[in-house]
């Protein structure tokens, strides 16, 4: 028996079932899907995610995204460019939703 259900495996499912299951609560999670997708736009993490996706036990190495260290606004003819307070990254749906499935 089960002490817990979590419904969708997206990003949100998964890291629900692992914090449940790392308290010591025997999870289900169900997917619709066996496959992950991917989504067209692929996906920004901030430093903020990316600490929590280590607390997760996901290493942010086995994502395989690419470092973001700045961020480019354009507006017209103007534009605007900053570094980011810490190193975030830009990684592939596909690739997230499956470490965290498998975590």
């Amino acid at each position: 028996m089960n002490d817990a259900i979590v419904v969708g495996a997206g990003p949100a499912g998964s890291a629900a079932a692992i914090g449940l299951a790392r308290a010591g609560a025997r999870v289900l999670l169900l997917e619709r899907t066996r496959e992950t997708g991917d989504a067209l736009c692929g996906g920004f993490l901030s430093w903020r995610t990316l600490a929590r996706l280590e607390a997760l036990g996901i290493d942010r190495a086995r994502l395989g995204g690419q470092a973001v260290r700045r961020v480019r606004l354009f507006a017209g003819q103007r534009k605007s460019e900053t570094a980011l307070p810490a190193e975030a990254m830009g990684v592939s749906r596909l690739r997230l939703d499956g470490a965290l499935q498998a975590r």
